[in-house]
């Protein structure tokens, strides 16, 4: 049995679950007013990025949970956590805590009436946060960080004085705390100048002081305990243990302020252990390591923020002792979540909600095992585990999981005070199995330096890096026009992470990415900058050595351009052309990024509703970044952008099965790259070669079954897939079209690149199951892609011009050098000129009267940067042009 460190050294019996209803007493807490504390600080110089708020919970705070293992890599192994502190006082339930809120703790001390006012409460409505270099740097320079200077030992923050001056604490320098009572509590301000110093936790130490009776007890909906709880949360991070790098650690003092006793009472960490991919995660306990744990339910953490292959586990380590740990099913049922204080109460005495102990087999409810206070006790694979719950080899299904591990506090007398410390550990072996075996691995590793008193000691700073990385690409000004842009730069001795930072100003003091990676390359895409957003944004990299942070490099500045489509519209159906035209996409998120509501355009004078999509295994919807990933996959972008393309209902169209069995098979449209911007000029159309991927391989192509859910009903059915592909003969027109179906019945393949990828149309509540109202959208309509307005410059085809302007430019894409020929009907003053992104001009190639005819002018494009140029001609009131594009 684990040693439970109390300062009221009490034994206790087991709680009984039935609670007594009894009126208020004078010598209870009451609530007050207080505001819910908006402090937040961060551990994040080992290998952990921990968000702490000082309401109770960790973690999470209605967005953006943050608890990031390892530091950098953007993968969260907890969505939240939170303490959970109940007794009984007078033989009636007090309770402080909640899952997702409403929180029930409030900032600062209680003061000896066990009360508080919200003037209190704001002015500790802070949490301090201090590293040894912080300390290192005022020994070596006097200068201070504000919560050094500040540290709060007039409440209770720990410190020490530094007789010696060596900057550290010796054996004989003793631990500070001052308490109610205490000569100097409330008043006094630490000194630095006398030589006291915070005692720092390994390397950095956050602390700060909540209290239960700061207002209402909303969730739980008792009355408040009249607890003041001094908190203390630190990581390691030393280079000779690391196996404890990725693991955080967390002191919980509570102090009874209150005029009557506490009795049976808990004190929990419930827990939301997502780790990585939250839906296939398994949990377990070890009562001889007083450890509640989490898993993966394979070997592969799958999907967006998944951990893959091999992936982790996590454990929530109770150092001081243990009772139970329990976990909770997604349902509102007897063993689902806890919803009041009532319903946690009887999960901390190892009881679901209606009082049936937990026992060993099954769920652990459905069951006539033997009681046991341990869910999901035996080692996995062995039995009882998840990944045998029934003895028989039964595994489990795994989902979303949470719980929580809970330890017996001893009676607090009016002004008793008791400590619970546990730890949040992190482990990673050669499969789901041996992550948790690294993992106990690692507990008993804590376990022994917390029994050795040596936990709590401060670590030593690793040295830091001495260079500084030089940034490689993106070259400064550069403007990125792929989907996802690459940041890379060079390697550094010693380092062992990098901290990766963009912001809108040279000053960086507006971050838009701050990372740290364990690589010299990164990729940020549009969910990160934006859409349509080309303002001048800077970059710039620093080596780190287990979290001790070398030379900042130098900074480049980069503009980001999103390749992709600026519309969708369906501009016509059989009764003629759409004015305006409705939009036409079935993902979410689009043309807003953040607008959860699908974007309907009406494609038949019928009512039916049809909408383009893209195929996605059975899911043929999601954000604008995922149609983008699909569609625009590979190298589709540099093709694709800035041309715009229509889908034409003409009633009968030929494609082929490229990934079957390459048969030819009829679609009822027709594909077509229409220009930049000319969508009514004909005359620079290509009609582009159509590729089927018939999903229900009935050898047509047709709807399907498989639902989109563009809408909450099983009745929106999707075509087959249809693949953009160009043809040899890119010339103006259908020739290289008829010139591929003249042979595509011995050669289909005999075309040129894709452009377009996995596209699909929706019949939206169109029935679930043949025969549909509809198989497809009816002749004469015709769905328009555009993307040649997210380029700022309006473009006309040559051909197309009154006085019959020409431009042609080659070789594109170019490296080095290109050629620009032109051609104008009539003597006229010419410019010729080329613009990058912005619209800026950045090289001018003719200007001045030219003759009739042809005509052609060099370009230099060794001295710019890759990425994307227009090359415009203007000449008797008319313009063509031509995009240009320039790799390195």
């Amino acid at each position: 049995m684990r040693p439970l460190l109390l300062l009221a050294a009490l034994s206790l019996p087991l709680a009984a679950s039935a609670q007594k209803q009894v009126a208020p007493t004078a010598a209870q807490a009451t609530p007050g007013d207080c505001a819910v504390g908006d402090a937040e600080a961060e551990l994040d110089l080992a290998g952990v990025r921990a968000r702490l708020y000082n309401f109770g919970g960790l973690f999470w705070r209605g967005q953006g949970a943050q608890y990031e293992v390892p530091r950098g890599s953007g993968k969260v192994a907890i969505f939240a956590a939170g303490l959970w502190v109940g007794g009984l006082v007078d033989g009636e339930l007090r309770f402080a805590g909640s899952t997702y809120g409403p929180w029930e703790f409030w900032p600062g001390p209680l003061d000896a009436d066990a009360a508080t006012t919200p003037e209190t409460c704001a002015a500790f409505d802070r949490i301090w946060a201090v590293a040894g270099a912080d300390l290192d740097t005022y020994e070596a320079t006097g200068a201070a960080t504000r919560d050094l200077a500040e540290w709060p030992v007039g409440v209770g923050a720990p410190y020490f004085v530094d007789a010696n001056g060596d900057g550290a604490q010796g054996d004989d320098e003793p631990t500070v705390s001052l308490y109610l009572g205490d000569p100097g509590y409330g008043t006094k301000t630490l000194d630095l100048a006398a030589g006291e110093r915070p005692v720092i936790f390994g390397r950095q130490t956050a602390w700060w002081v909540m209290n239960d009776a700061g207002g209402p007890h909303e969730w739980g909906g008792t009355d408040p305990l009249g607890i003041e709880v001094r908190v203390t949360a630190w990581a390691r991070g030393a280079e000779d243990e690391p196996a404890l790098y990725e693991s955080t650690f967390y002191r919980y003092e509570i102090v009874n302020r209150s005029a009557s006793t506490i009795e049976a009472g808990y004190a929990t960490m419930w827990v939301d252990p997502d780790l990585g991919n939250f839906n296939d995660d398994f949990v377990g306990s070890n009562p001889k390591r007083s450890l509640f744990y989490t898993y993966n339910g394979d070997s592969d953490d799958e999907g967006q923020g998944g951990y893959g292959t091999p992936p982790p586990a996590l454990g929530i380590d109770m150092l001081s002792g243990g009772s139970s740990a329990m976990y909770f099913q997604g349902c509102a049922c007897v063993v689902g979540d806890p919803g009041n204080a009532r319903e946690a109460r009887t999960f901390q005495q190892a009881l679901w909600k209606d009082g049936t102990p937990l026992k060993v087999g099954g769920d652990g409810y459905n069951t006539n095992g033997p009681v046991t206070r341990w869910m999901f006790n035996g080692d996995p694979p062995a039995f009882w585990s998840e990944y045998n719950s029934d003895g028989q080899g039964g595994v489990n299904t795994p989902a979303d999981r949470r719980g929580m591990i809970s330890a017996e506090i001893p009676t607090l007398a009016p002004g008793e005070r008791t400590t619970v410390d546990l730890a949040i550990l992190f482990a990673t072996g050669t499969d789901q199995i041996d992550s948790v075996y690294e993992l106990f691995e690692v507990s008993d590793l804590a376990q022994a330096l917390y029994d050795a008193g040596d936990l709590t000691d401060r670590t030593a700073e690793p040295d830091a890096p001495t260079a500084a990385p030089d940034l490689l690409a993106p070259a400064d000004g550069e403007t990125v026009s792929d989907l996802v842009a690459t940041f890379s730069w060079t390697a550094v001795p010693d380092a062992t992470e990098y901290r990766f930072q963009v912001a809108t100003t040279a000053a960086f003091d507006s971050l838009i990415i701050d990372r740290d990676v364990d690589t010299t390359a990164v990729e940020v895409g549009p969910d990160v900058f934006g859409y349509n957003d080309l303002t001048p944004k800077f970059w710039r990299v620093r080596a780190a050595n287990l979290g001790a942070l070398g030379p900042v490099s130098d900074y480049r500045q980069f503009r980001y351009l999103r390749r992709a489509f600026s519309s969708f519209e369906v501009v016509a159906n059989a009764s003629g052309p759409i004015a305006p035209h409705p939009g036409a996409a079935a993902y979410q998120g689009f043309p807003t990024p953040g607008d959860e509501n699908p974007v309907f355009g009406v494609q038949q004078v019928n009512g039916t509703r049809w909408l383009l999509a893209t195929g996605n295994s059975g899911a043929y919807t999601g954000p604008y970044e995922e149609f983008l990933a699909r569609v625009l996959r590979n190298d589709n972008a540099a093709r694709a952008y800035p041309y715009d393309y229509e889908a034409r209902f003409t009633g009968t169209s030929t494609a082929y099965r490229r990934f079957q069995d390459g048969a030819l098979v009829e679609i009822p449209f027709e594909i077509w790259r229409t220009g930049i911007g000319t969508p009514d000029a004909p005359s620079d159309d290509v009609r582009l070669i159509p590729v089927v991927l018939d999903i229900d391989e009935s050898g047509t192509y047709n709807l399907s079954a498989p639902d989109s859910p563009v809408s909450s009903s099983n009745d929106d059915p999707v075509t087959d897939w249809v693949y953009w592909y160009e043809p040899l003969d890119m010339t103006p027109g259908e020739a290289g079209y008829q010139a591929w179906l003249a042979t595509a019945a011995t050669a289909p393949a005999a075309h040129g690149p894709e452009v377009l990828a996995r596209t699909v149309f929706v019949g939206w509540n169109l029935g679930s199951a043949p025969p549909y109202a509809a198989e497809h959208p009816e002749p004469g309509t015709v769905f328009r892609l555009v993307s040649s307005d997210l380029f700022g410059v309006a473009a006309e085809d040559p051909a197309s011009s009154p006085t019959g302007l020409a431009l042609a430019v080659g070789p594109n894409p170019a490296r080095a050098t290109a050629t620009v020929r032109y051609s104008v009907a009539g003597a006229s003053p010419v410019r010729l000129r080329v613009l990058d992104v912005l619209g800026r001009e950045v090289a001018v190639l003719a200007t001045g009267p030219r003759p009739p005819g042809d005509h052609t002018a060099a370009f230099d494009a060794s001295r710019l940067a890759a990425g994307l140029y227009l090359v415009v001609l203007d000449a008797d009131g008319a313009r063509a042009s031509r995009t240009l594009t320039i790799t390195r």
